[in-house]
């Protein structure tokens, strides 16, 4: 069975940790639309050059994994089957492969397939955003008043971490107006100078 799911493809910019010497800070996208389970796996993320290289194509893709790279981290065990229209994008989702990155009123059914269906000039639109805000972030780094408690996944101490760790830098360092990037997940162990290359 097909379960049908108008939505808008939108995101999040989330932070992972801050390294304090040099300061930098990791950063990762994380989905934002219906049929998402928001309350899920916070290390669930875009995986932003799939998206923007196969975002008008027919494809079989991982665009959602974890952060690590790895989807099967993330409770991911199959790809997503894209297809495109004249006006939409449809991302056929198999329910059972995916239990904790759908939201519950999909994941808790036994089978089926959730098609998520998008507004293609829309998506493609929001993913060239994505990609012109990472270029951002590698040539210029964060501005410090974008950065909210609430930003931080909790997996790495959430809030906490914006309290015990950003604050204190921000006090210390009273010129600094940007957090130069560290990692854009989940390239986390490549150059970040050279992953739109």
């Amino acid at each position: 069975m097909i379960y049908e799911l108008r939505t808008k493809l939108n995101y999040k910019i989330r932070y992972t940790t801050i390294n304090t010497n040099p300061i930098e800070i990791s950063v990762i996208v994380t989905p934002d639309f219906n049929g998402y389970n928001q309350g899920g796996n916070e290390c669930t993320v875009f995986d932003f050059l799939a998206l923007y290289e196969k975002m008008d194509k027919n494809s079989s893709y991982y665009p959602i994994t974890c952060e690590c790279g790895f989807p099967d981290d993330a409770g991911i065990y199959a790809p997503i089957s894209q297809k495109l229209t004249e006006t939409e994008i449809y991302w056929d989702i198999p329910i059972t492969d995916y239990p904790y990155t759908l939201s519950p009123e999909y994941s808790k059914l036994e089978n089926g397939t959730l098609r998520i269906i998008f507004n293609k000039q829309q998506y493609q639109q929001t993913t060239k955003q994505i990609v012109t805000l990472l270029k951002s972030f590698i040539e210029s780094g964060i501005e410090i008043s974008t950065i909210k408690a609430e930003d931080f996944i909790s997996v790495y101490s959430g809030a906490n971490y914006f309290t015990e760790v950003i604050n204190p830098l921000i006090i210390q360092n009273t010129q600094l107006t940007h957090i130069k990037l560290h990692e854009l997940h989940p390239y986390g162990g490549i150059d970040i100078e050279k992953i739109f290359d």
